[in-house]
């Protein structure tokens, strides 16, 4: 527990099987597995699992579109919590990402993603940075991209982002 914030036993759980089918081609098929504060922001839990392990970076760009558009829309109060917003705009994930060395080399690994949209609440920003390390942590992965907008996620950027990490 890092800030107050437990990491659910579950998001340990399906990354393990999320990283045994990105290196030994079993279980789960997905090409992101998204992770969010829940609403009392005392723990991390599952958001969503998406896409396919060879499908199109497009699903995890979409599933970042849709966190945006959670910002355009009033904010649900959670029920009997007084003056409790929920966090918005913020998420955590580990992507699936093919791309290229500069010599053409096929690679594949799977990213951490820390989305801080520009657009979110100081308190979710902080909740969100403050907890980020203990889940890297809890994960045992290292590569990590920050973004706080789409630019930054964009498939071209990310690639770009490995082949400037990772060298021949």
């Amino acid at each position: 527990m890092a800030s107050g914030m437990a990491i659910n036993k579950e998001c340990k759980k399906a990354f393990d099987e999320f990283r045994l089918d990105t290196t030994m081609g079993k279980g789960l098929d997905k090409k992101y597995v998204a992770f969010k504060v829940n609403d009392d922001r005392n723990e991390i839990i599952i958001d969503e699992m998406g896409g396919t392990q060879k499908g199109p970076y497009s699903d995890f760009e979409d599933y970042i579109k849709k966190v945006e558009e959670e910002m355009k829309v009033e904010a649900p109060k959670p029920k009997g919590a007084k003056g409790k917003e929920e966090p918005r705009g913020c998420r955590y994930a580990v992507v699936f990402v093919e791309y290229l060395t500069d010599s053409g080399q096929p690679r594949s690994k799977p990213v951490f993603v820390a989305y801080n949209s520009e657009h979110a609440t100081i308190k979710d920003k902080i909740s969100y940075t403050s907890s980020k390390q203990i889940l890297k942590k809890v994960l045992d992965i290292e590569t990590e991209i920050q973004a706080t907008d789409l630019t930054d996620v964009s498939e071209n950027s990310v690639k770009e982002e490995m082949k400037r990490k990772f060298k021949d």
